[in-house]
């Protein structure tokens, strides 16, 4: 299955209101949130200094915390 349809797949879900995509080769992550409309907004995070707030259980967290173990050098190949 491609993330989209597990994307498409998730959205059918009523209590589904967060989906978070990791990059694990860069400092890149997408998150969607289900909006009061049943629209999904998409916010897109860059660099390791980018503050993530994840709203369905109430965390915020750096993307250089959430990358704290990644040496992105080993990647390249």
């Amino acid at each position: 299955m491609v993330q989209y349809d597990k994307f498409l797949y998730y959205r059918s879900i009523p209590e589904f209101k967060e989906y978070i995509l990791i990059d694990q080769t860069k400092y890149y992550v997408m998150q969607y949130v289900k909006t009061a409309e049943n629209q999904w907004i998409l916010t897109e995070y860059e660099t390791e200094d980018a503050m993530i707030n994840l709203s369905s259980i109430n965390v915020e967290l750096s993307l250089k915390k959430l990358y704290k173990k990644i040496n992105f050098s080993e990647n390249l190949e």
